[in-house]
């Protein structure tokens, strides 16, 4: 990270025995869901990088949800007893749900691109580039959830009851990898899954 100075801070807390929300439960043919809509923070990192980030409300806006992710707290209490796995999208769907993926021990999942949910801020914008966004931008910190199907009618009171959009965006397959489809047909994904750490760059074992 640049600059003179570099803060780490660590949150701790407590989780009563049997009821944490993990990644690892997902099974197959389970639905994946988000909260919200993602693609805002990388979208408002672009602009930023294009020094345009001296526009109007939609520019603002977009710049609020880079600085200042709502923390989807109500929503993830409540999906205990309804979801099978649950991250945090930090480094991009793709590279966040191939998470969920590795640790429930499944092959793969098909996410449908026209079910992205995107905002509105961004329309003016190719959506070739908002779905690159969506789906590799990460630090959006909108939840990303598997859920067994039979449970998709108590997602959508529990998206009225909050008043946070919940969209069923593909399921987990026996399938390997993660296939992206538009109208149900496979089509070329983005070139990398989305942000890399840097032990993962570097791999197990190496210096």
């Amino acid at each position: 990270t640049r600059g003179p100075l570099c803060v780490s801070v660590t949150a701790g807390g407590w989780v009563s025995a049997g009821q944490s929300l993990t990644r690892s439960g997902a099974g197959v043919s389970d639905r994946v869901w988000i909260t919200g809509t993602i693609g805002d923070a990388a979208l408002a990192l672009a602009l930023g990088k294009q020094s345009l980030a001296s526009g109007g409300s939609e520019t603002r806006w977009l710049l609020d949800r880079l600085h200042r992710p709502t923390p989807r707290i109500g929503i993830g209490q409540a999906l205990y007893g309804l979801a099978s796995a649950v991250i945090d999208i930090s480094d991009g769907l793709l590279a966040d749900l191939g998470q969920i993926v590795a640790a429930s021990g499944q092959a793969g999942a098909i996410i449908e691109a026209t079910s992205l949910p995107l905002s509105p801020a961004g329309e003016s914008y190719p959506l070739d580039d908002r779905m690159t966004w969506a789906l590799t931008g990460g630090d959006d910190y909108e939840l990303c959830m598997t859920v067994p199907q039979a449970k998709s009618d108590r997602m959508r009171r529990l998206s009225k009851e909050a008043g946070v959009s919940l969209t069923d965006i593909g399921c987990i397959t026996d399938q390997d990898g993660i296939v992206l489809t538009r109208a149900g047909v496979p089509i070329a994904g983005p070139s990398r899954a989305g942000y890399e750490h840097l032990w993962s760059v570097i791999g197990e074992g190496d210096s």
